[in-house]
């Protein structure tokens, strides 16, 4: 479920039977986006973690498990004067 006013990224995995080209999905994780948005995810495949930048001054950082494909939200980088616009 996504955070009230916000938007949900989610992460599938996609079957595809070729001989009859019909697919199946299942939902593996989902990120909740708030109001400003994103811009920008990064995925570090050396920390397994993700990081998100929208159109507000914090960068939010989610751990990513591999093996289950869970999302943790494990915290904010905050303080940043302007919108962060790289990583």
């Amino acid at each position: 479920m996504s955070a009230p006013g916000g938007k949900t990224l989610q992460i599938h995995s996609v079957l595809i039977d070729k001989a009859t080209d019909k697919f199946s999905s299942r939902l593996l994780s989902q990120i909740d986006i708030d109001r400003s948005g994103c811009h920008t995810l990064h995925f570090n495949s050396a920390t397994e973690t993700i990081l998100q930048l929208g159109y507000c001054n914090n960068i939010k950082v989610y751990e990513f498990d591999n093996l289950t494909y869970e999302i943790m939200s494990i915290g904010n980088l905050e303080g940043h004067r302007t919108i962060v616009t790289a990583i």
